[in-house]
């Protein structure tokens, strides 16, 4: 630190008072997968924290994104997060990367899903997969192969798409066997969807809870089962998937050009999207359990901010040079998450 540095007096003080007893944590209500490995070691949560073998944990997460970096340099890579705390590593399966033409699977060389985990396991980090179907993570198509967005009703019950999405799962189960939990490995968690909060027919909670049906008919038991946290509890099936947020504490999509106040995300708290950092007013908010699981209180269970994009290859162009075109198919606005790209936009997209 610079000698006679001056920082400036802090906007709020935040308070806490150590003396008083706080409130036992409600346990016991929350349908999850294995919690206890061959060796022992029990994983579990609660409505205010993780669990190992019953001692509170609060892991550090970070995100890699396998099959956008070339695999040969995995293993360095994973080297350095463990080197620099991560405890978790998050990675996204890219249903695009995997079978770009129905029927055709390919888990070999940049796509090996199977070695990435072996070599996270190789350094005792934990894995939480994240399965989609849709991924999103700014990939074009939010990770969805173009012949599933024009032949099904994607992110729905509908039984086209859950058919190609059962056998999707039952491929991944394939390739992760004998490295879940329960069989020894470093896999703790699976991610259902992602950013998902659609409400229509054969929307919402109900077509969470049935990719958890698929997820665990494929082989993908875990400890925990989670989705994104960052909506309401009406977007997924209450006690069936733990809501998990790795809030950025920098806004890289901020239109602004002057510097940013601190997020709240620096304090590890999370309330709603009209707070101050998010251009709103309104006060922070405290859940109480159990609610508080559904809501807030399991959202910064994984330490923020999220290591995500750590350093190399998660932009990959070779992987990824369909994300300037995609913001015309898939950011118009995409949340209303039933748009269909039309034919116009894949033109514009060939050849890429």
């Amino acid at each position: 630190m610079a000698s006679g540095a001056v920082f400036p007096a802090a906007a709020a003080i935040l308070r806490v008072d150590a003396t008083a007893q706080p409130a036992q944590p409600e346990t016991g209500y929350l349908h999850m997968g294995t919690s206890i490995s061959p060796v022992g070691i029990s994983l579990d949560v609660n409505s205010r924290y993780m669990t190992v073998n019953g001692k509170p944990w609060l892991p550090v997460a970070g995100e890699f994104h396998y099959s956008r970096l070339a695999h040969q340099y995995w293993d360095e890579e994973l080297a350095k997060m463990k080197s620099s705390g991560v405890d978790i590593v998050t990675t996204f399966v890219f249903w695009n990367h995997i079978e770009p033409h129905e029927g055709h699977f390919d888990w070999s060389g940049d796509r090996d899903l199977r070695h990435s985990i072996t070599l996270a396991g190789k350094y005792s980090l934990r894995v939480l997969l994240r399965v989609g179907p849709w991924a999103h993570g700014e990939s074009r198509l939010g990770g969805l192969p173009d012949w599933i967005v024009r032949s099904t009703r994607i992110r729905s019950n509908d039984p086209a798409y859950l058919h190609y999405v059962s056998r999707y799962y039952g491929q991944i189960g394939q390739q992760v066997k004998g490295l879940l939990w329960n069989d020894g490995g470093p896999i703790i968690a699976v991610q259902l969807e992602n950013e998902y909060y659609a409400r229509g027919e054969a929307e919402g909670p109900d077509h969470i809870a049935k990719l958890k049906v698929l997820a665990r008919a494929a082989g993908l038991d875990a400890p925990f089962y989670t989705v994104t946290g960052f909506h309401d509890s009406d977007d997924y099936p209450a006690w069936e998937v733990i809501p998990m947020h790795g809030g950025y504490a920098d806004q890289p999509w901020a239109f602004s050009t002057q510097k940013l106040p601190p997020s709240e995300n620096y304090r590890f708290r999370l309330g709603s999207f009209g707070l101050p950092a998010w251009g709103g007013d309104a006060p922070y908010v405290e859940a109480q359990p159990p609610m508080s699981t559904l809501r807030y209180g399991i959202r910064n269970v994984v330490a923020n901010p999220n290591l995500k994009e750590h350093k190399r290859g998660l932009w990959d162009r070779r992987r990824n040079a369909g994300v300037n075109c995609a913001r015309q198919i898939l950011y118009r606005p995409w949340h209303l998450e039933r748009l269909r790209p039309n034919e116009e936009s894949f033109a514009s997209c060939r050849g890429r």
